[in-house]
């Protein structure tokens, strides 16, 4: 628990096994869910939530196909190609807490 009172692992301490993709999706989640509470002293809003949870699974959807060789990029390019994917909302919040470039 958090001093908000929540968990942000709490899908993972569930029993109910998941995959491993679903679960670093719930790792990067809860990174940047954690690091966006210790720059502004809250818990995310739902909408800004739901964002971040849909860039996540795409990031990590995205990543798996340049692992697997289905996608062809060099690792700057598939980084770039991730900024540039950023929802508006979130990559304004991400720039005014200095996490992106």
């Amino acid at each position: 628990m958090n001093a908000c009172g929540d968990s942000r692992l709490r899908g993972l301490r569930s029993r109910k096994p998941i995959g491993f993709r679903q679960w670093v999706v719930h790792l990067i989640l809860a990174f940047y869910e954690n690091l966006i509470q210790e720059k502004t002293g809250c818990k995310m809003k739902e909408e800004m939530h739901d964002l971040l949870e849909m860039y996540c699974r795409s990031s990590v959807y995205m990543t798996v196909k340049w692992v697997l060789g289905k996608k062809m990029a060099a690792p700057e390019g598939l980084a770039e190609l991730m900024v540039e994917a950023m929802p508006v909302k979130l990559k304004e919040l991400f720039e005014k807490l200095d996490m992106v470039r």
